[in-house]
C-alpha cells in the first residue's frame, strides 16, 4: 500500500487531495484575472456610457431628425480636453455657468455620440438667451 505516511492515497494528478493541481492553476488564474481587469479599465467607462446613454439625453431630443442646438452639462468644470471633444460634435457656442456648454448644429448621430460619453451628466435643448 502506497500512502504519504498519513494514510492518504495519492491522487492521479501527482498530489494528495488535488492540492498540486490547484497550485498549478494559480498563475493561470492570476494572468486571466489581470487581463480581465485591464480590459475592464480600458473599456469599462465606454461600455458604462453606452449602457446609460438614455439617462443623459432629454426625451425631446431622442427623435431629432436634423441638427439641433443643445446644452451639455457635466458634473465638473470642463477642461481643454472636454471642450475639444465636444467641438468635434457641434459648433462651440460658449459656456453657461461653470458646468454647462452650448453646442450648435449637433447632428442626430452626434447626439448619440454625446449621450454615450460617461462624463456628461445631461443633454437638453438649448434655451434662447
Amino acid at each position: 500500500m502506497i500512502t504519504n505516511g498519513s494514510g492518504r492515497w495519492p491522487s492521479r494528478f501527482g498530489g494528495f487531495g488535488g492540492r498540486r493541481l490547484r497550485a498549478d492553476r494559480r498563475p493561470l488564474i492570476q494572468l486571466v484575472s489581470g487581463v480581465l481587469l485591464l480590459l475592464l479599465i480600458a473599456w469599462g467607462p465606454g461600455a458604462y456610457g453606452r449602457l446609460t446613454a438614455g439617462e443623459r439625453l432629454d426625451p425631446s431630443l431622442a427623435h431629432a431628425t436634423g441638427p439641433v442646438n443643445v446644452e451639455v452639462t457635466m458634473g465638473f468644470t470642463p477642461q481643454g480636453f472636454h471642450l475639444q471633444t465636444l467641438q468635434q460634435q457641434g459648433v462651440f457656442a460658449g459656456t453657461i455657468g461653470a458646468h454647462t456648454v452650448r453646442l450648435f448644429n449637433v447632428s442626430p448621430a452626434s447626439l448619440r455620440t454625446l449621450s454615450g460619453m460617461y462624463w456628461i451628466s445631461s443633454i437638453r435643448p438649448a434655451r434662447p438667451r
